[in-house]
C-alpha cells in the first residue's frame, strides 16, 4: 500500500521537472539585438538653434547615443558649421538589461517616458554670417507614445526564434547527458525506486514487519526527493547555459522590421539656447527658451508595409529675450517676445530607407504687437545608408523673426546623423 504513495510523489517530482521544461519552451532570452532606431532628420538641439533641416518630425525612440553634422547656407561657401549630439540615458543603466518583448515591444500602444528620454546638446558657429557670434542649446525629448508593432511581423520573428530554439532543446540534452554528475544522479534516481519496489515486495510476502517496512519507506522517500531536487537543479543550471539566443543580421533584419510601429505617435520635449560673443562668457545670454510637441501616425500603408504614407502635427511655444526688428523706416528692440508656431508635415517613407516630406509651419506673436506673423515651407529628403546613419536635405525658406517683411531667404541643408551604442537583450514569452 505505501508503494502507491512513493509512486504518487514520484509522479509529482516528475511532473515538477516537466512543468520546468515546459516552462523553458517559451521563455526565451535573446542576446545582442542590433537596434536600428536613428530616423529622424534632425536634432532637438537644431531646432533650439533656428538651424533645423525640418521643423515637424515623427515621435520616435532614438539610440543610445547619436551625433549630427549639417550646414545650412544660402550660398554653399562655407564649412559644416552646426554639431550636436543627443544621447537616451535609459540605454546606459543596467535598467535597459529588463526590456522584454511583452512590455516594450507591445501590440498596443503603450505610455512612456523616462525609457525615451533623450538630451541634446548643440552648437553652431558663425549665427547670421557673424564668425564671432556663437550659439549653444540645450534640450530634453521624450517620445510618450511610440506606436504598436505589427502583430503578424511580431509573430513572424518570433517562428525564427522558435525554429532556432529547437537547437537549444537538443544542445541541453546533449550537455545533460554529458555531464558526470547528473548522470549519477539520475542513476542514483533508479536505484532508490528499485529499493523501493524491493521493499514493498519484500512486505508483500512477509519477510520484513510492516513497522520495518514503514522505515525503510520513509527513509527512501527522503532520499528520492533529495536526489530529484538536485537532478532539477542541475537541469536548470545547465540549461541557464545554453538558453540563451544569440541574434545574427537575419534576425536584427526581421526584429527591426516588426519594429517599425503603427498607430498614434507623440513626442514632448523643451529646452534653451544662448548667444556668446567670442566666447566671452560676459557676453553671453539666452536667446530663446522653448516647449514643443509633435503628434501623427500613417495615414496608408502598403501590403507588404515597406511603403507608407504618414501625417504629423507640431505645436510650439518658444520665449525670445530680445530680438532686433527691422520695420519700414526703424529697427526696434523688442523684448520678452511669446511666439507660438503650430505646423503639419506630410512625409512618404519608400522601404523603410528613403523618405520625402513637405512641411508648413506658422509662427505668430502672442505678447506683442509690433512683431509681425511669418511662416517656413520646406521640403525634406533623406535616405538611411546604414543601421542608425541617415543622409538628409532640406530646402526652404527661413521665418525672418527679425523683420516685418517675412521670409526672405531660401534655406539650403545638408547633414548627416550617426548612431552608435551597444546591443541590448530582451526576454519574452515565445508562443
Amino acid at each position: 500500500m505505501r508503494i502507491i504513495l512513493t509512486i504518487v510523489l514520484l509522479l509529482f517530482i516528475s511532473f515538477a521537472t516537466n512543468a520546468q521544461d515546459e516552462g523553458d519552451t517559451i521563455s526565451r532570452e535573446v542576446k545582442g539585438i542590433n537596434l536600428d532606431l536613428l530616423k529622424t532628420p534632425t536634432n532637438p538641439s537644431f531646432q533650439l538653434m533656428n538651424s533645423s533641416a525640418t521643423e515637424v518630425v515623427e515621435p520616435g525612440l532614438t539610440p543610445e547615443f547619436f551625433t549630427s553634422i549639417q550646414n545650412a547656407s544660402n550660398n554653399f561657401t562655407s564649412l559644416p558649421n552646426n554639431l550636436a549630439l543627443a544621447f537616451t540615458p535609459f540605454w546606459w543603466g543596467k535598467q535597459a538589461e529588463k526590456l522584454s518583448f511583452e512590455k516594450d515591444f507591445s501590440e498596443t500602444n503603450r505610455m512612456t517616458f523616462y525609457r525615451t528620454l533623450s538630451v541634446s546638446l548643440g552648437m553652431l558657429n558663425g549665427v547670421q554670417q557673424n564668425q564671432s557670434l556663437s550659439r549653444f542649446s540645450f534640450g530634453l525629448q521624450s517620445t510618450l507614445l511610440r506606436g504598436k508593432v505589427d502583430p503578424s511581423k511580431k509573430q513572424d520573428y518570433f517562428n525564427i526564434l522558435r525554429d532556432i530554439g529547437g537547437d537549444y532543446f537538443e544542445a541541453r540534452d546533449r550537455a545533460l547527458k554529458a555531464d558526470p554528475e547528473y548522470s549519477n544522479l539520475e542513476k542514483m534516481s533508479f536505484q532508490i525506486l528499485r529499493e523501493l519496489q524491493f521493499t514493498d515486495s519484500l512486505e508483500t510476502e512477509g519477510l520484513i514487519s510492516a513497522e520495518r517496512a514503514a522505515f525503510l519507506y520513509d527513509s527512501l522517500e527522503k532520499q528520492i526527493e533529495i536526489t530529484d531536487k538536485k537532478l532539477l537543479d542541475l537541469r536548470i543550471k545547465i540549461g541557464e547555459k545554453v538558453k540563451t539566443i544569440e541574434s545574427s543580421p537575419d534576425l536584427d533584419e526581421a526584429f527591426n522590421a516588426m519594429n517599425e510601429r503603427d498607430g498614434f505617435k507623440w513626442d514632448i520635449g523643451g529646452g534653451l539656447a544662448f548667444n556668446s560673443e567670442d566666447f566671452n562668457l560676459q557676453k553671453t545670454g539666452i536667446y530663446r527658451i522653448g516647449l514643443w510637441s509633435n503628434f501623427g501616425g500613417n495615414i496608408t500603408k502598403s501590403n507588404s508595409g515597406n511603403s507608407r504614407l504618414a501625417l504629423f502635427f507640431m505645436t510650439r511655444y518658444f520665449f525670445f529675450r530680445e530680438i532686433f526688428y527691422e520695420r519700414e523706416n526703424s529697427i526696434e528692440l523688442i523684448p520678452n517676445l511669446h511666439t507660438l508656431d503650430v505646423g503639419t508635415k506630410l512625409q512618404f517613407n519608400v522601404s523603410g530607407k528613403f523618405s520625402l516630406g513637405a512641411e508648413s509651419v506658422w509662427r505668430s506673436g502672442i505678447s506683442n504687437t509690433i512683431f509681425e506673423n511669418t511662416y517656413k515651407i520646406n521640403g525634406i529628403a533623406q535616405y538611411q545608408f546604414g543601421k542608425n546613419k541617415v543622409l538628409f536635405s532640406s530646402f526652404g525658406n527661413d521665418f525672418n523673426d527679425n523683420s516685418n517683411f517675412g521670409p526672405q531667404k531660401l534655406i539650403i541643408t545638408f547633414g548627416v546623423n550617426l548612431g552608435f551604442g551597444e546591443d541590448i537583450d530582451l526576454t519574452g514569452l515565445f508562443f
